[in-house]
């Protein structure tokens, strides 16, 4: 046998074992524990060439907005088939699914949230978006620890219909960097989920495949650059693109590589961070393959294989709706309820575990707080009597938990 054959033959043998060394653990933020730890590299099939998690309409309703499948020839970037931002709002039901599915990210900071990022609900309770968004670049720090995600989130206000929650967890790759595993997965207190739905996640291995899609992409941008396109950014507004990728590989920024894939001559603002880029098959496959990690040609970090099982391992167990507890022959678990809602004056508070003093804050729906108090008795209300008639989120933190709570005012 000559040398090169026997070459190939060992590299054969030994190609699953090279791939695998190439894999890197992930660690989880555990904002309630004030934790960090290491999760084992998760094994996969190297042999597996496609795959993809299971999208989910939710239980909203059943109202699936219809998606343009072919490549846009207006409104596009030059040199692309790619639109520039245009307001969701003008052009589809924000409630319906997928748009449903899309959420900005906040953190709390001297009593107001402050938006930063955009990402996408994975599962009931989890969100893709970028690890820059909550982990200090280079480093494994987090950059905020309390962080809160929102769906739709439009026009500077929360969404009638959806409620907001805040984050849990914290996955991400250790020793990430921009470009390749910049990744994160944000576990929910609440599973939001459940209302919105969720779009799947996966990956392609044979690069000409993601030709083949029309992508969307929900996100938030978050200032006026007038050299990339003439719309005024201000952080508040779901924005959407569409087009597909362009089979163009130049000698700089090829459009599919290793770790990216990229929207060539397209641009994206600060603020759509961490947003999906979604391949669109209208009821058959709504699959995102990257999450945004640069403005330039709209580059996203790339889902490979590895990567792929990795976060994939994370969701597993909220990939599926539970049936309503009744529906199983067991008794609900109590959760915090604040009645009555909508009110005028008063809010009382109901199965608050455990039954010792809290700490309640009041958020306008433009993510201002406008009240708090500490070491509250849970048996007592409080009075909203004076403020404006709108939407309110009620942050409640016991000794063990964080709970937020969307209550609407109404008119004395």
């Amino acid at each position: 046998m000559k040398l090169k054959h026997l070459l190939f033959l060992l590299l054969l043998n030994y190609l699953p074992t090279f791939i695998l060394a190439q894999q890197k653990p992930m660690l989880v933020y555990d904002l309630v524990n004030n934790t960090l730890d290491t999760i084992p590299i998760v094994p996969y099939d190297t042999t597996i060439l496609s795959d993809r998690t299971p999208f989910n309409i939710g239980q909203f309703n059943d109202h699936i907005q219809v998606l343009a499948q072919t490549p846009p020839t207006s409104n596009v970037y030059p040199g692309s088939q790619y639109t520039y931002k245009k307001r969701a709002a003008d052009d589809f039901d924000l409630s319906s699914y997928p748009i449903r599915t899309s959420i900005k990210l906040f953190s709390e900071e001297n009593d107001t949230l402050r938006g930063n990022c955009s990402g996408s609900m994975i599962s009931r309770r989890h969100v893709l978006t970028a690890a820059h968004c909550p982990i200090e670049l280079g480093t494994d720090s987090l950059i905020k620890d309390s962080l809160y995600v929102c769906p739709v989130f439009n026009d500077g206000e929360f969404s009638a219909d959806f409620d907001c929650s805040y984050v849990d967890k914290v996955y991400f790759f250790q020793g990430w960097s921009i470009g390749s595993e910049d990744f994160a997965i944000l576990e929910l207190a609440q599973p939001i989920g459940d209302q919105t739905g969720w779009i799947s996640m996966g990956f392609e291995t044979i690069d000409s495949v993601l030709l083949e899609n029309i992508y969307y992409k929900f996100s938030y941008p978050g200032r006026t650059f007038l050299a990339i396109d003439s719309n005024e950014y201000n952080n508040d507004t779901l924005y959407y693109g569409h087009g597909i990728i362009l089979n163009d590989t130049p000698p700089f920024f090829p459009s599919i590589s290793s770790n990216m894939i990229r929207i060539r001559y397209a641009s994206a603002i600060p603020g759509e961070s961490g947003s999906s880029l979604t391949a669109v098959k209208n009821g058959q496959q709504y699959t995102t393959y990257g999450a945004l990690t640069y403005s330039n040609h709209l580059g996203h970090s790339r889902i490979t294989n590895w990567k792929f099982y990795a976060l994939a391992a994370i969701i597993e167990n909220d990939l599926e709706i539970p049936p309503e507890p009744r529906e199983v022959g067991y008794p609900p678990q109590k959760s915090v309820v604040v009645y009555p809602n909508p009110t005028s004056g008063f809010l009382w508070f109901k199965d608050v575990e455990p039954p010792d003093k809290i700490t309640i804050s009041l958020f306008n729906n433009w993510g201002s707080k406008v009240f708090s108090v500490a070491n509250h008795d849970p048996t007592l209300p409080i009075n909203i009597s004076a403020f404006p008639s709108g939407i309110y989120h009620v942050k409640i933190t016991t000794a063990n938990s964080i709970k937020i709570i969307k209550v609407v005012k109404s008119e004395g």
